[in-house]
């Protein structure tokens, strides 16, 4: 009996050195334990079972390490870690939401497929009537309201006749295709036309425009003169007309053999 006993110390020495010196393997085969883990549990037909336990017993755990695992038997039972401040269930989706385990609070009544207040903070909870918009009340929550101004006149501009070179115009009700109107015309692509002759006095402003003035181009663009005082004759100084003082001898204006001399008030040919 007492060589029995040193043979079992030392079978229990030996493997007690075995533990702490390499990893260790639980098969049925022989096989070394893989390099890579503290434990390799190796089964064709067997698994592994983790503690069991009620939620009462788990949280009377104390001093919970970071990582441990449990299997909790009741109030939704599963498989638990500790995270370092919480029990947390592992849960695994398989496609449907009903069978999500511990869900957070709030969220426990999405899986009958409808949508309440209890279920979404500031959302959009009921439907409303035709022809009401969403809108916010400020506080990040929002109310149907129906707009004081319709938008149903939008729908004229994909009704609206396309004529090449029409414009839309509102006339407060809907809109209208409609043609440019008087002496302007305009093309598909924008360019405006305005008819020869149409244009008259009444047409025409260059700013400060007062009785006397006198509009000429100067080859880019009209400019105005502005009129001359009395006894002043209108001539051209390098191509550009001004009005020029016409005292003393007079100014001689030449045409052909003819000549017209202003002076004193007086015109005198020769």
């Amino acid at each position: 009996m007492k060589k029995l006993f040193i043979i079992i110390s030392a079978v229990v020495l030996l493997a007690t050195n075995g533990i702490y010196a390499q990893n260790v393997g639980i098969n049925s085969d022989g096989t070394d334990p893989d390099a890579s883990a503290m434990l390799d549990i190796k089964s064709a037909s067997k698994g592994i079972l983790l503690p069991r336990m009620t939620q009462t017993q788990r949280d009377a755990i104390t001093g919970q390490a970071t990582g441990l695992i449990i299997y909790q038997t009741d109030n939704t039972p599963g498989f638990y870690f500790y995270n370092g401040s919480a029990w947390t269930a592992i849960s695994v989706f398989d496609g449907a939401y009903s069978s999500l385990t511990a869900v957070p609070a709030g969220l426990t009544d999405l899986a009958d497929g409808t949508l309440s207040a209890a279920k979404v903070e500031n959302g959009i909870t009921t439907a409303g009537t035709n022809g009401q918009v969403w809108t916010s009340d400020g506080t990040g929550a929002g109310n149907w309201n129906t707009p004081t101004t319709t938008l149903t006149s939008l729908n004229d501009v994909n009704t609206a006749t396309a004529t090449s070179g029409n414009i839309l115009v509102a006339d407060g009700t809907d809109f209208e295709s409609i043609a440019l109107g008087g002496d302007v015309t305009m093309i598909a692509d924008g360019t405006t036309t305005i008819a020869d002759n149409a244009v008259d006095g009444t047409d025409i402003a260059l700013g400060s425009d007062a009785q006397g003035d006198v509009m000429y181009y100067n080859g880019t663009d009209w400019i105005r003169l502005a009129k001359g005082t009395d006894n002043q004759v209108l001539t051209l100084a390098s191509g550009v007309p001004i009005w020029k003082d016409a005292s003393g001898g007079g100014d001689n204006i030449q045409k052909g053999s003819k000549s017209v001399t202003y002076a004193g008030g007086a015109v005198v040919t020769g």
